[in-house]
């Protein structure tokens, strides 16, 4: 059998050549979920009853770092978020692949802008806009923003100076990955 390494990379290899449109359908026709879309066609998903505390996740803010969305596709694909909302009592918002524009031009940047970096922008991009709105309805209890890193080989979650808490080290002990320090 293949290794789980030499299958993401098959995934990622076919994954590449489909475009957002492509790839937000898959999304899109996910079983078990709630539908939206946003301004700029990417969808929004829930998961799970939407009274229970929900945990967002968003993915492909940076066009060109494909891991992400592809592993929130095939995960929704196969059912697993649906599942871990069952077992844990959670909802689940997901935001497979923000970033329209970077993803087709395979681009760091949505229309020369950074959205990783404009969430406190006046007035922000547009798609980020409606990303604030829905969290601001539906405030989460924890929010996970995946990407990738090509200075490192190995997993980790950033965790916040300022938190006061240890919910990050706990989820990274769970997951097997390292704890990195940020500030804000």
């Amino acid at each position: 059998a293949p290794s789980t390494s030499m299958a993401c990379a098959r995934h990622h290899a076919q994954m590449k050549e489909h475009s957002f449109a492509g790839l937000a359908l898959r999304a899109w026709l996910a079983p078990g979920t709630a539908r939206k879309h946003l301004s700029n066609g990417t969808p929004l998903l829930t998961i799970g009853d939407p009274a229970l505390p929900r945990v967002w996740i968003i993915s492909g803010l940076h066009g060109d770092e494909r891991s992400g969305p592809i592993a929130l596709t095939l995960l929704l694909e196969g059912g697993s978020l649906t599942s871990l909302c069952a077992k844990r009592g959670i909802s689940l918002s997901v935001c497979p692949l923000v970033n329209d524009d970077g993803w087709d031009n395979g681009t760091r940047e949505w229309c020369g802008i950074d959205l990783n970096r404009s969430f406190v922008s006046d007035p922000p991009p547009p798609v980020i806009a409606d990303l604030l709105f829905e969290m601001e309805s539906s405030p989460p209890v924890g929010f996970i923003d995946l990407h990738e890193d090509s200075d490192v080989d190995y997993p980790y979650v950033f965790r916040c100076a300022e938190d006061g808490h240890d919910l990050v080290s706990a989820l990274a002990i769970s997951l097997g990955c390292q704890v990195e320090p940020w500030s804000m």
